[in-house]
């Protein structure tokens, strides 16, 4: 890997975490807050430990005698680099689309929720494939199994809320746009639709 690919990439996380941290400080939504310290820790734990195998920090001479591939060479590095910044920007998109709560109790279902019901892990978990990918090492895709299960069981503790807060306006949402993968129908619709 050229080595101004790999700070770009580390620069990009880092000023990503930071924003989310940012972020996350200012508009709290109700949703965070409901779920509790029991769901928030083991995800924040699970998060943070995926992100440092992720980058590599967790790696030594057995991830450099196995590294499963280097394609990141050149272009191919930029490229991926070019993958992570779009997966960090959709979910600081989603984050940011999200604002305050509202306290009419209404289902977001514009934006990036009109793709997924949950785009903020969507995007970061696209930023953290393209990352591993780029690494090539087997603590990377350790790391990114780690933030998987995590955003997974936050996204499970999350529906269980917003199901039992918002009723049949948020059963009526689930059933036509997926957890985490846009159907590819539902994303060239909503992408022509944002074109106009």
């Amino acid at each position: 890997m050229t080595d101004m690919a790999l700070v770009a990439l580390y620069i990009l996380w880092f000023v990503w975490l930071m924003i989310w941290t940012a972020l996350s400080l200012r508009f709290r939504p109700a949703v965070a807050r409901s779920t509790g310290w029991r769901h928030s820790v083991p995800f924040q734990l699970l998060w943070l430990c995926g992100i440092f195998l992720l980058l590599g920090f967790g790696s030594g001479s057995y991830d450099l005698k196995y590294r499963l591939w280097d394609i990141v060479d050149g272009a191919g590095g930029w490229y991926l680099v070019g993958l992570t910044a779009a997966g960090l920007l959709f979910a600081a998109w989603a984050r940011i689309h999200l604002g305050r709560p509202i306290h009419g109790r209404a289902v977001v279902c514009s934006g990036p929720y009109a793709l997924v019901r949950h785009p903020v892990y969507s995007g970061a978990l696209f930023a953290a494939f393209a990352t591993a990918v780029l690494q090539g090492i087997p603590t990377a895709f350790l790391g990114l199994a780690l933030c998987l299960i995590g955003f997974v069981l936050k996204a499970q503790a999350e529906e269980r809320y917003l199901r039992r807060e918002l009723g049949r306006a948020y059963e009526a949402y689930a059933m036509q746009v997926p957890m985490l993968l846009p159907y590819p129908k539902l994303l060239w619709r909503t992408l022509r639709r944002l074109a106009k």
